[in-house]
């Protein structure tokens, strides 16, 4: 196959659909030799902010000399970001003949592997191939259940829990905690930001495990946050790093708590190889995210964010609040059917002094119109519904006035689709000057 067939032949595994286990995974790597067991590894799980603890862990490990691993999703443009080594991303020929593999001995066994089965036992053998020391390793969904589950950690972050992914992982916040405390295994020490009810459900895993469990606010500190366009910076106190003015060119209050759970998971996997001066941090936390309050135009201004869930919708807000106050926003929201859209539009349609709706190219998605009845509903008369992602730019645009600010949010599959049209003939070479 070809790597555009064999990413076509990956996405038609997803109406499969999210099957939830690791029987399947298990027999993936049995056949290829057990890879997982060949790197050491961090997990992180949590409803928000999985991806950018391990975005920054990976980049503070690189710079100290580590050869890297980082399995991350979505992507938002190319498949090949999920799987990445030293901040390079697999090649399509290295899909196309590792995913091949998998996916003909899938077809000889019978098995009927989901999309997400398919990708981890990619990644983990690619991480094997490509000799990497540490893998930095991002749940997909849940934990106790998911495909990544079945490693052996040195490490275990869980950043926080919030109501998502409720059809799979219950109705409350102490059921979706059990889920997600299930990657705490025993004598691996357990990070977290974690409060309230989802605390002590992870507290008890963890007593239950006999493990070490460091808790935010509890056993490391993070202080005197200063968030500013383009830059967030914080004092750091845990059991190894006593630091002031740490800072990444991730922004947003809410990357002040990510920045925070990275250095304390890189303290609990080797607390002296990382070096504690504030040169090599500004160098190694100097790293691009993208979709995390991503800036991709800078005239008009456009600002990308893959907000997909209440918290992450109220950390927006709060974020523009602080950086863009007196700017008119634009805002284009496009997210899916199963997501809880009437608390993403309650948080974040004040903001906007016009609402675009759209829909990504996703079975999933919600659909504009309705969107656009709710938001009414909720009292956002100026709002407007159309189909596509490259047309809501395209009103956007008609729209924005000199000082006005663009933003797409409401699903990674929008962020995505709207990078994507963003990327044309000239894009790139702008934002790079």
């Amino acid at each position: 196959m070809t790597y555009d067939e064999t990413v076509r032949y990956l996405y038609g595994l997803q109406y499969v659909g999210i099957k939830l286990g690791l029987d399947n995974i298990s027999r993936l790597l049995a056949f290829a030799g057990s890879p997982q067991n060949s790197f050491r590894s961090i997990h992180v799980a949590g409803t928000n902010g999985k991806g950018s603890v391990c975005a920054l862990a990976a980049s503070l490990f690189q710079h100290a000399g580590r050869r890297v691993g980082l399995f991350t999703s979505p992507h938002l443009v190319s498949f090949t970001e999920r799987i990445q080594v030293n901040g390079s991303m697999i090649s399509e020929a290295d899909v196309v003949r590792i995913a091949g593999r998998f996916i003909e001995f899938a077809e000889e066994q019978g098995l009927r592997p989901t999309f997400f089965e398919i990708t981890t036992a990619a990644a983990f053998q690619y991480f094997r191939e490509q000799g990497v020391d540490l893998a930095l390793v991002e749940v997909g969904l849940g934990g106790r259940l998911d495909s990544t589950n079945v490693i052996r950690p040195e490490v275990t972050v869980i950043t926080n829990v919030g109501l998502d992914h409720q059809q799979y992982l219950g109705d409350t916040i102490e059921s979706i905690a059990y889920e997600k405390a299930g990657i705490i295994k025993s004598g691996v020490p357990t990070v977290t930001a974690a409060r309230g009810p989802a605390l002590a459900v992870i507290r008890n895993r963890a007593r239950e495990a006999g493990t070490e469990l460091r808790v935010l606010g509890e056993d490391f500190e993070v202080g005197n946050t200063r968030a500013s366009f383009g830059r967030t910076c914080i004092d750091y106190s845990g059991t190894a790093f006593q630091m002031k003015d740490v800072c990444t060119s991730l922004w947003g209050a809410f990357q002040a708590e990510n920045l925070g759970l990275a250095l304390a998971a890189a303290e609990s996997f080797d607390p002296g190889g990382i070096p504690r001066e504030n040169a090599f941090f500004s160098r190694a936390l100097d790293l691009h995210w993208p979709g995390r309050l991503e800036v991709v135009s800078r005239e008009p201004l456009i600002i990308l964010d893959g907000a997909h869930n209440a918290e992450a919708a109220e950390a927006l807000a709060a974020s523009l609040r602080g950086y863009l106050a007196g700017r008119r926003i634009l805002l284009i929201l496009g997210m899916m059917a199963d997501k809880r859209t009437g608390s993403v539009l309650a948080s974040l349609g004040g903001l906007a002094h016009r609402m675009i709706l759209t829909a990504p190219q996703y079975a999933r998605a919600a659909r504009p119109e309705e969107l656009r009845v709710l938001a009414l509903e909720l009292g956002f008369e100026a709002t407007e519904a159309v189909p596509s992602v490259a047309e809501a730019l395209t009103r956007a645009r008609a729209y924005c006035g000199p000082d006005d600010v663009i933003v797409v949010t409401g699903s990674f599959y929008t962020t995505g689709e709207a990078k994507e049209v963003l990327s044309g003939p000239g894009v790139l070479t702008r934002l790079r000057e």
